[in-house]
């Protein structure tokens, strides 16, 4: 069962970012949060925004740390 208050915390409330997370954990359900982490950073490429004044690579590296910092913390508490 996935934990959606646990979510709503970690993603401070973010509600798009919240239903992100439950898609990849229901399409994902064997993967660990690495991989998750990773499918997160690929999914938001595409609201990549060159005006941001981040390199493309640089929007999917923090996306990645950031969704590292959500499924880690996910599964320790989990």
């Amino acid at each position: 069962m996935i934990d959606r208050d646990l979510l709503d915390t970690l993603c401070e409330g973010n509600d798009s970012t919240v239903e992100l997370c439950v898609e990849l954990l229901e399409v994902f359900p064997d993967a660990d949060w690495p991989e998750l982490a990773e499918h997160f950073a690929d999914r938001l490429r595409g609201f990549y925004d060159p005006d941001n004044g981040q390199s493309e690579e640089e929007h999917y590296e923090n996306n990645l740390a950031w969704g590292k910092s959500i499924f880690e913390e996910y599964f320790e508490e989990m």
